[in-house]
This record gives structure tokens, sequence and C-alpha cells, in this order.
């Protein structure tokens, strides 16, 4: 039997070879500014690639650069427009989430480089990498510090719009909690902050509803 003849030109496969050597690239180098310029991780270096027990997460030491909001093995309860959730630390940068009658866990990332304001800690919810819970399979979960000069300032930043999709309640301290569920992306959202004014918690916020966030012990 005679051999085919390629009917593809060479300048076609040239072409659709090119097309594709710019698409990895593009692909890469878009990598490399969410880890390298926007200060987001790449995915690897999360270990959630399956459901995890409670058992199984981790709680490793928080860096010393890291700024936190919550003291090692305290509790956050807070009452938002959403309903009531509770937040426990744990040693290090293991955080429980408890809403609705369960709970679910993770161990929290320490950001590299500041976020919006915050060198916290975050967890992007990779995957779904929790058993399910009312429509809720992830958490994207952020906890951290804001400092800013005036009382004015910090409640520009609170009324900002960034935050309407996780309304927060805050009490005269500033201690911040907001979360909110999404149900089509199985999402849970949870953002705990620790304020500060001029290098100091502040005594009196206006606004502040200190009887919805309770702090244990």
């Amino acid at each position: 039997m005679s051999e085919q003849p390629d009917t593809l030109p060479k300048a076609a496969r040239l072409r659709s070879s090119l097309r594709l050597a710019l698409y990895a690239a593009g692909a890469f180098l878009a990598l490399l500014v969410l880890w390298r310029v926007v200060g987001i991780p790449l995915m690897t270096h999360y270990p959630y690639q399956r459901v995890l027990s409670e058992a199984e997460i981790g709680d490793g030491p928080i860096p010393a650069i890291n700024e936190t909001a919550m003291s090692p093995g305290s509790t956050i309860t807070a009452t938002t427009a959403t309903g009531t959730i509770s937040i426990k630390a744990g040693d290090g940068l293991k955080r429980s989430y408890t809403w609705e009658g369960d709970t679910r866990s993770v161990e929290m990332v320490p950001r590299e480089k500041r976020w919006y304001g915050s060198l916290g800690l975050w967890f992007p919810g990779p995957g779904h990498h929790w058993e399910p819970h009312n429509g809720i399979t992830r958490g994207v979960v952020e906890e951290g510090q804001q400092h800013f000069k005036t009382v004015d300032d910090a409640m520009k930043w609170i009324d900002d719009d960034s935050n309407k999709s996780v309304p927060l309640v805050y009490r005269n301290d500033a201690l911040a909690v907001g979360w909110s569920k999404n149900l089509e992306r199985s999402q849970l959202n949870v953002t705990v902050w620790q304020i500060y004014v001029d290098g100091q918690k502040p005594s009196l916020l206006p606004g502040s509803q200190d009887d919805l966030i309770n702090v244990t012990p």
C-alpha cells in the first residue's frame, strides 16, 4: 500500500504549533503573576486533593510575620444577618467553623505578601474538601488585621463595597466578623478581622454591636 501524502500544508502546521505554544506560555505567565505579584500561592501548595476527616486537619505553627485576629484556643461566636457562626482557633493554623449544627475545619495558609492590607491567614477552598453540610462542601475563609490612621478611615473600609458580599458585624474594640453562604458554589465564606487605629484597638466605633460577638476564653 502506498503511503498517503500529508495533505496539511507545512505553514498551517507551523501556525497551529505556534498557537499552542503561545497558549501554554500565557497560562504559565498567569500562574507566575498569581504567585509572585498578586500573592496567591499556587494550588500545589494545598494538601486538599480529597475530603479530609477532622483528625487529619493539620495545626502547624503560625509564622511570626503573620498578623492574626484570634488567640490560640479562643472561640468567637457571631450573629449576623446570615445567622450564628462559631470560629474556634487551634494552637496554630487550624480553624474550625460551626454553623447550623455541624463543624468543619481547615488548616489556614499564611499570606506571604499583603493582600488588600492583610498579612494574615486564608484558605481558598480548593476543590470540594469537606463532607457536605446543608449544601456546603468547601470553605473560603480569611483572618487578619486591618490598620488605619483614623476612625473615619476604618469606617470607610467597613462600609466599602468590597465587604458587602460578606456583611460584617463589629464591636467597639473593632473585632469584626462576617459570613455568608453561596449555595451555587457549595461555598462557605467567613472573614475575621481585628481593626487597629493608629496602632491601637479602638474603644468606640460608630454602629458597633457588641452583643452580637462573643469571645471565649
